[in-house]
């Protein structure tokens, strides 16, 4: 009886560490493929940006021009596995603001590809964006909320 407790004990730690690095890894991937797709092909992601009228032009370049260097820089450190906590509380707050312009973008009615992630992959903004943005955003959660117990 105690045995068997103890092999489901170990079973669980497995698959809590196996969830916890591919999170880990897959947050670093998606920051890498976004913020290069954004620097080899800007004019999608501007485009999304100019769909904000309030939101004056020079804030918006300064947004198109930084937003990839972020995710560079988040990527990096998190493959580097530098700063790591901290970096992940970044990282969470990044995709909880993609997530807030997703369900903007979908609420005002926006139809356009998001150029998240340049011309590589097409990211229509609408219900799925919503729900794409909504698990990178509770994956990143979970991952820095789990950091402590799986380094």
């Amino acid at each position: 009886m105690i045995e068997n407790s103890y092999k489901h004990i170990v079973a669980n730690l497995s698959l809590n560490k196996l969830f916890y690095y591919t999170g880990y890894y897959f947050i670093a991937a998606v920051l890498f493929v976004s913020g290069v797709s954004k620097i080899i092909d800007p004019q999608p992601f501007l485009e999304t940006l100019n769909l904000i009228k309030y939101l004056p032009e020079e804030v918006r370049i300064a947004i198109a021009t930084a937003l990839p260097m972020i995710e560079l820089v988040l990527a990096v450190l998190i493959i580097g596995k530098i700063k790591v906590k901290i970096t992940l509380l970044h990282t969470t707050v990044l995709f909880s603001a993609f997530f807030a312009f997703s369900l903007y973008g979908t609420i005002a009615g926006f139809n356009a590809d998001c150029g998240c992630f340049g011309n590589t992959v097409k990211s229509e903004i609408g219900w799925g964006m919503v729900v794409r943005n909504f698990l990178f955003m509770i994956i990143a959660t979970i991952v820095v909320s789990n950091v402590k117990r799986q380094t």
